[in-house]
């Protein structure tokens, strides 16, 4: 993804898109709670799972991307149909 004259990627941080994008217009975040099996075979509850989409429009004639974060790892940077 482009921003201004940075080009951004899944590898850098959530600092460094920051820094080289700025606040997004747009913020989602959703919660989970994260499940699996004990030894007995049930399900229990492990933990919870924070997903973050942060969605930025460099321009008017610009797609919008979005950049979707897990529990604070960028994952994926795609574009936001």
């Amino acid at each position: 993804m482009r921003c201004g004259k940075w080009i951004v990627n899944e590898t850098m941080t959530t600092d460094e898109i920051l820094q080289k994008c700025g606040e997004p217009q747009k913020k989602d975040v959703t919660k989970s709670d994260v499940f699996a099996k004990n030894p007995a075979g049930y399900s229990t509850k492990r933990g919870e799972q924070v997903i973050e989409r942060w969605y930025y429009k460099p321009s008017s004639g610009s797609l919008t991307m979005m950049v979707k974060i897990m529990d604070g790892k960028i994952t994926s940077i795609e574009r936001a149909d």
